[in-house]
């Protein structure tokens, strides 16, 4: 979903780009989010701990009638890794644009 505002703790994280993406910063912690547009809003809540570097967070939506979206969540310490979407350019082992 394109072009879709995410709210973090009440202040705006970002727009969602074509890819369906959006990322930022928040602090650890527990945190109420919401997905919206002109159409609809979409609140939800995840969370990660003091150790962790990342926080993934999808949430999945079908076009089934009734269908409850998904959330999921993995977190990702410096060490760790994953795979999945590049959302940023990487131009070194220790630096990203």
């Amino acid at each position: 979903m394109t072009n879709v505002e995410v709210s973090v703790d009440g202040s705006r994280l970002g727009v969602t780009d074509g890819s369906g993406i959006a990322h930022g910063q928040v602090d650890a912690g527990d945190h109420d989010a919401q997905l919206s547009d002109r159409e609809f809003a979409f609140p939800f809540e995840f969370g990660s701990a003091d150790n962790d570097d990342s926080v993934e967070v999808i949430v999945t939506f079908t076009s089934t009638t009734g269908d409850t979206p998904t959330i999921t969540s993995r977190s990702f310490g410096p060490d760790d890794s994953g795979t999945g979407v590049l959302t940023r350019k990487v131009t070194s082992e220790t630096e990203q644009v």
